[in-house]
């Protein structure tokens, strides 16, 4: 008895008609989405490396030292292999993170630690 419909019946939705429901998720989904400003994304904002130059050496003061990066580990931490024979920890400071690249096997000058000796700041 409740499951059964006559055949003449027809369901009535609750929800608008099928029309209406269509035009105003395109109207909405238009509406969300940003407008595209131009001039380009990512890659345009990375730029060009046309000036790829090697950097100028900075001369060493007391408590740094030169080191060659052994391996890049991630989140701004690296293995150097310092001029004194000493493997050492080191971390890239956060305002050269993304302004100087630093790969592996590139010279750097470290800031050593005088309360920790395997660890060390990169400059």
């Amino acid at each position: 008895f409740f499951g059964k419909r006559a055949k003449n019946e027809r369901s009535t939705s609750v929800g608008p008609a099928n029309g209406e429901r269509e035009r105003r998720e395109g109207t909405a989904r238009a509406a969300s989405m940003p407008k595209n400003k131009g001039k380009g994304g990512k890659n345009r904002r990375r730029g060009k490396n046309e000036g790829e130059e090697k950097r100028e050496l900075i001369f060493k003061e007391d408590g740094q030292e030169y080191a060659q990066v052994i391996r890049m580990l991630g989140n701004g931490r690296l293995d150097a292999q310092c001029i004194d024979g000493v493997k050492r920890l080191a971390h890239i400071r956060g305002k050269m993170r993304k302004k100087v690249w630093v790969s592996t096997g590139d010279i750097i000058l470290v800031g050593l630690r005088d309360f920790q000796d395997e660890k060390a700041d990169v400059i």
